[in-house]
């Protein structure tokens, strides 16, 4: 059933005015204008059919294009070879005929990217390095109103969610130089952009690195409308507040940031806490590709700043249903344009949304090659790892996979006490029945399972080589 269209929710915003004595309509300071200006037109925008939606974004495109082919030289010479013509419009067969950037291009070509002619408006021009969780870590170039755009987009997945911003925000994040203690930090307001535009309630932080318990018990006691959490540190936090008998009666949802999020997450909070999780997907490279629908899990592709593609190994697009390569398009950054760059993660399309909203659809977000599973065989699938029902098995924390070879598989293990034969041999026949083959392996008791140098972390990683993959094929061929 289609939902009817709502009014548009840019209308009772709490807008707060920098001109003294004026109230409404409030006038923002020179900070927040321009996010309010993006802000009302994307919360505007979500209600326009596909079609508007594909034919704005063929028009910047075809913006970009002509920028690119102009004053970027490896753009310059691709898109002479390929006979783009700037006065005649662009067609989906002629974008079809661009090649997919790799990472590996993008770290060659880097000067090459970067445009001869770089405006003032784009001032200042900054470098933004990528996370490298596939390995290769990238740099690109980005213009100061990409700040703009990113922070819109941020408070744009509140709007749409129905966020009350008079209420409590709490936030479980990594704070570098902080100094965060375990009472963490209150704060009288929810800080920047929320801040900046709108009259706000306060909020509460805390480092991610403190120990669950600690995170437990802060959380208890700010009993939040809204908490931003790392999957992972969710994971572990759930079984100490189902103990501790906590209902955050004030909790109206959780926002899910900085990491892939296990769909079994999404049941393990509506049961124990009975609000959802709300999620979106953004990179360093291009800032916010998608945010969750509203009325379902699956997300909406913002093809409003960043033209998302999702592709088959024929570089053709998915069908409903089939999981793809993601390439994407940053509709906004002509003077270091990426232009259909495989960003390395894998996403499952999705068909048009009842919700009203024209934005495509994509149900998944699979996350990178290296989180792929691979079998015996040589064969890969995404993992199903059930990591949350080890903690019905015994008191486990937190747990990291890691698949050495294709045979092989490690299960790191934080648990409140030692494990008995009994409970180890059950995680692994539970790992096994999920993952969906038998490996060898080996359980290790730790004290504490690390984050990456980004401060995410993962459930599943793959340390297998395509070298190891090769070999498996050719033994079970």
């Amino acid at each position: 059933m289609v939902s009817a269209r709502p009014q548009s929710q840019i209308n009772s915003l709490p807008f707060k005015s920098a001109i003294p004595g004026v109230v409404f309509p409030a006038l923002p300071g020179p900070k927040a204008l321009p996010i309010m200006a993006v802000l009302y037109q994307l919360e505007r925008n979500q209600w326009l059919d596909a079609a508007a939606h594909r034919s704005r974004s063929f028009g910047q495109l075809h913006s970009l294009l002509s920028i690119a082919a102009k004053k970027v030289h490896y753009y310059h010479i691709l898109l002479g070879r390929l006979g783009f013509d700037p006065n005649v419009p662009l067609s989906e067969e002629f974008w079809a005929q661009i090649p997919i950037m790799t990472r590996g291009t993008l770290q060659d070509e880097k000067q090459r990217l970067l445009s001869t002619d770089i405006p003032q408006e784009y001032q200042p021009f900054t470098k933004v390095n990528s996370s490298g969780s596939t390995g290769m870590p990238v740099e690109v170039y980005q213009p100061s109103y990409k700040r703009t755009f990113f922070s819109a987009t941020n408070l744009l997945e509140d709007v749409i969610h129905g966020a009350d911003f008079s209420k409590k925000s709490a936030s479980i994040r990594i704070f570098k130089g902080m100094g965060l203690t375990s009472e963490g930090k209150d704060l009288p307001h929810w800080g920047a952009p929320a801040s900046d535009l709108f009259h706000t309630g306060p909020s509460a932080l805390l480092d991610a690195r403190q120990d669950p318990d600690v995170q437990a018990d802060w959380v208890i006691r700010q009993n939040p409308a809204y908490l931003q959490i790392f999957p992972s540190n969710l994971v572990a936090l759930l079984p100490l507040l189902r103990e501790r008998g906590a209902k955050l009666s004030n909790l109206h949802y959780i926002r899910s940031v900085g990491e892939q999020l296990p769909s079994y997450i999404r049941e393990e909070v509506r049961d124990l806490l009975g609000v959802k999780i709300v999620d979106a997907y953004s990179s360093q490279e291009v800032g916010f590709m998608a945010i969750q629908c509203p009325e379902h899990d699956h997300y909406h592709l913002l093809q409003d700043a960043c033209f998302t593609e999702i592709l088959n190994d024929e570089n053709k697009p998915c069908a409903p249903g089939e999981i793809g390569r993601v390439v994407v398009t940053d509709l906004l950054n002509p003077a270091f344009p990426l232009i259909r760059y495989d960003i390395g993660d894998y996403a499952e399309a999705g068909a048009p949304c009842d919700c009203g909203r024209g934005w495509p659809v994509v149900n998944r977000i699979m996350g990178r090659v290296r989180n792929l599973v691979t079998f015996p065989d040589g064969s890969r699938q995404w993992p199903m790892t059930g990591g949350a029902h080890f903690a019905k098995i015994a008191p486990v924390r937190q747990h990291q996979m890691i698949q050495e070879t294709p045979m092989a598989l490690r299960i790191l293990l934080v648990s409140e006490r030692p494990l008995t034969d009994d409970e180890k041999a059950e995680i692994v026949a539970r790992a096994h029945q999920h993952l969906g083959s038998k490996f060898d392996t080996s359980i290790e008791e730790v004290g504490e399972i690390s984050r990456g140098e980004n401060g995410k972390f993962e459930d599943f990683r793959s340390n297998v080589t395509p070298e190891m993959i090769a070999a498996a094929r050719r033994q079970y061929a």
